[in-house]
């Protein structure tokens, strides 16, 4: 799910009516274009773990559709395209990564399985987040992370009080600017459960920009992730703070980010 936040080029919210076919759609979703010739091509659908032909988003109410080709009785939707847009996407904070090892001979920083040479590499300047186990609800940030084959390790600016454990989920956030990063979508946002970015580009994660991170607490409000500000803090998961995490994402890194 997610929101205009702007135009790179500064131009406004570009709306236009496109075919929607046969397919479940909700207010805020990611949409790409169709690829199956007499199924869906020459039509939107869901991008909900489709990685490439991305469109722009659906900014009307929720919708489901049933047309078809054949039938030439198919939907249209509103959907913002800017091919600059920045969108506003949260992360799924309720599902996570697990933590499978701890440094326990050092400062008890934790690890993780992933993708032989994959995993979170260049994750100094991001954000861990802890989901599930006792120390749930802090939020650190992060000096570096390394992949070493299918371990990636993250490293803490300030050491965790509650020890990490392998009962530990954990939600990661990318550092803002690490052009090349893919992220997997669900319907509701970012999978706060991908163990592996960057994925490949186009086939199992979506090649985005990203420009920026916000975190949301009930008596905050919406403000920029920030080191200074956000390390070392404890309890976000209680009722009273109903805190979110926000993602910035461009869509066109290639054409916007990298010359």
């Amino acid at each position: 799910m997610a929101t205009f936040a702007y135009d790179a080029t500064k131009a406004p919210p570009l709306e236009m009516d496109f075919p929607l076919i046969n397919d479940t759609y909700a207010l805020g979703e990611f949409l790409a274009s169709g690829v199956t010739d007499g199924t869906n091509l020459g039509a939107l659908v869901s991008a909900a773990g489709i990685y490439d032909n991305m469109v722009g988003i659906l900014c009307q109410d929720a919708t489901t559709t049933t047309g078809t080709h054949a039938g030439k009785n198919i939907t249209e939707g509103r959907v913002i395209y800017n091919p600059y847009a920045v969108y506003m996407t949260e992360h799924n904070t309720t599902t996570g990564i697990s933590i499978t090892d701890i440094d326990a001979g050092g400062d008890g920083d934790p690890a993780f399985a992933c993708t032989s040479s994959k995993g979170y590499p260049n994750q100094g300047g991001g954000w861990v987040y802890r989901n599930v186990d006792a120390g749930k609800g802090s939020l650190h940030y992060l000096s570096s992370s390394a992949v070493s084959g299918t371990i990636c390790s993250l490293t803490l600016v300030t050491t965790e009080t509650v020890s990490f454990t392998t009962d530990t989920d954990v939600i990661l956030i990318p550092p803002p600017f690490s052009d090349g990063y893919a992220v997997d979508l669900t319907a509701t946002g970012i999978d706060g459960s991908d163990i592996d970015a960057p994925a490949t580009p186009g086939t199992t994660g979506l090649a985005v920009g990203i420009m920026d991170n916000w975190i949301y607490r009930n008596a905050q409000g919406m403000v920029r992730l920030r080191a200074t500000s956000h390390d070392a803090l404890t309890d976000l998961d209680l009722s009273g703070e109903q805190v979110r995490f926000f993602t910035e994402l461009c869509l066109a890194p290639s054409h916007f980010l990298t010359p």
